[in-house]
C-alpha cells in the first residue's frame, strides 16, 4: 500500500494529466474525411471533381473542422492495403474510423432520365449515427454545381452544430469525469483521514491500557510488600511469645526441682516477662557494706579486749596486748577498702 503523501501526489498528477488531455483535445479540432463519391451506372459525371468540391465547400463553410485532403486519405488507406474507391455503402463508417476521422461524407451520383442527382450523407464515426442527408438535382452540369453547393451548405450547417454540440458534450463529459475524479480523491482522502483517526484512537487506547496495567502491577507490588512486612512483624511477635513461653517453662522446671523455693521466686519469670525488673544494687557495694560491718565489729571487739587486758595487768605489755592492735589494723584496712569501693563508680 502506497503512503498517504504518495497517493495525494499521484492523484494530483492524474488530475493534471486529465486536464492537459482535455486541453489537447480542445486544441485538435474534429477531423472530417470525404470519401470518393460513388458513380451509378449510366452517370457521366466526374466524381473526383465533385468529391474535391465537397472538401473545399466544407473547409470554407466550417473552418473549425480539420478536412483531410485526398492525398492524406489515400496515403492512410494505402498503408492499410486499400484504395479510396474500394469502400462504398456499409463500410463507410469503418473506413472513417481507420482514417481517424470524426465525420465522414459520402455521396452517390446517379442519372435519372434527364436529371442528374447527387445524394450526400454525413456520418459520425464515434457512434455510427447518420447525422444528415442532402440532395442536389439538376438537368445541366452547371446547374448541378450550384445545387451541390446549396446541398453542401445545408449539410455543413448541420455538421457545424453537431460538431459544436458534440464538442460541448465531450467537454461536459470531461468536466463530469474531472468532478468524479475529484470526488473520488476527496473520498479517498476522507477514508485515509478516518483511518488515521482510528489508528490514533487505537494507539491512545493501547497506551491507556498499558498505563492501567502498570498501575495495577504497582499496586499489587505495594500490597505484597505490605503483606511481607506484616508477616515479618507477626513472625517477630510470635518469636517473642515463644521465647517468653520457653523462659516460663524453664522457670517452672527449676521450681519443680527445688520445692523449698519461695513463691516469689516461682512467679519471678512471669513478672519479668510482663514488666521490666528494677535495677538491683551492684554486688561490689554489698561487699563494701559487709566489710564495713566486719570492720566495725573488729574495732568494737578490739576496744573491749583492750579494756579487759588493761584492768587485769600491772602495766606491762605482753603478747596479749598485740591482739587489739592487730584488730584495729584489720578494721582500719577493711573500712578503707569499703570506703574506696563505695566512692569508686
Amino acid at each position: 500500500m502506497l503512503p498517504q503523501w504518495r497517493r495525494v501526489v499521484l492523484g494530483l498528477v492524474l488530475a493534471l494529466a486529465v486536464s492537459m488531455g482535455a486541453r489537447a483535445e480542445d486544441a485538435h479540432p474534429a477531423r472530417l474525411a470525404v470519401l470518393e463519391f460513388e458513380l451509378a451506372p449510366g452517370a457521366k459525371i466526374d466524381r473526383v471533381y465533385f468529391s474535391d468540391l465537397a472538401r473545399a465547400a466544407v473547409h470554407r463553410k466550417v473552418p473549425s473542422l480539420f478536412v483531410m485532403t485526398r492525398e492524406t486519405t489515400e496515403a492512410l488507406l494505402t498503408a492499410d492495403g486499400k484504395k479510396l474507391s474500394d469502400c462504398q455503402g456499409a463500410c463507410e463508417i469503418e473506413m472513417g474510423r481507420k482514417l481517424g476521422a470524426d465525420y465522414i461524407i459520402s455521396g452517390r451520383i446517379a442519372q435519372i432520365g434527364s436529371w442528374t442527382t447527387l445524394a450526400l450523407r454525413l456520418f459520425s464515426t464515434a457512434d455510427g449515427q447518420l447525422v444528415e442527408t442532402a440532395e442536389a438535382r439538376a438537368k445541366t452540369e452547371d446547374e448541378l454545381l450550384d445545387k451541390t453547393d446549396q446541398a453542401l451548405g445545408a449539410l455543413t450547417a448541420t455538421l457545424g452544430s453537431h460538431s459544436g454540440q458534440k464538442a460541448a458534450d465531450e467537454k461536459a463529459e470531461q468536466k463530469a469525469a474531472e468532478a468524479k475524479a475529484a470526488e473520488a480523491r476527496a473520498a479517498e482522502q476522507k477514508a485515509l483521514d478516518a483511518k488515521a483517526a482510528e489508528q490514533k484512537v487505537a494507539e491512545q487506547k493501547l497506551a491507556d491500557e498499558k498505563a492501567a496495567a502498570q498501575r495495577a502491577a504497582d499496586e499489587k507490588a505495594a500490597a505484597q510488600r505490605a503483606a511481607d512486612e506484616k508477616a515479618a512483624q507477626d513472625k517477630a511477635a510470635q518469636k517473642a511469645t515463644d521465647d517468653a513461653q520457653k523462659g516460663a517453662l524453664v522457670t517452672d522446671n527449676a521450681q519443680a526441682k527445688s520445692p523449698s523455693a519461695p513463691a516469689e521466686a516461682v512467679q519471678a519469670p512471669a513478672e519479668a516477662v510482663q514488666a521490666p525488673a528494677l535495677p538491683a544494687a551492684a554486688p561490689s557495694h554489698t561487699r563494701a557494706y559487709v566489710m564495713l560491718g566486719a570492720a566495725a565489729a573488729l574495732a568494737g571487739g578490739s576496744i573491749a579486749f583492750d579494756n579487759l587486758s588493761s584492768t587485769s595487768k600491772d602495766g606491762k605489755l605482753g603478747a596479749v596486748d598485740f591482739v587489739p592492735v592487730a584488730g584495729y589494723a584489720i578494721a582500719l584496712g577493711l573500712g578503707a577498702y569499703a570506703i574506696y569501693t563505695l566512692v569508686t563508680p
